[in-house]
């Protein structure tokens, strides 16, 4: 049988990972700091950089 050599195994395991934890930091970037329907000037500048 052909089995994945362990390095792209790894690789594409962190790879999932990495994808997985920026979309779910953005996520909460977003409902943390865009979720309010009026936002201050300070607001708004924290919900641009997500």
């Amino acid at each position: 049988p052909n089995f994945t050599p362990a390095e792209a195994w790894l690789e594409a395991k962190v790879e999932a990972l990495r994808v997985a934890f920026s979309r779910q930091l953005t996520e909460h970037w977003r409902e943390s700091y865009c979720s309010t329907p009026s936002l201050t000037l300070d607001e708004a500048a924290r919900c641009a950089r997500a």
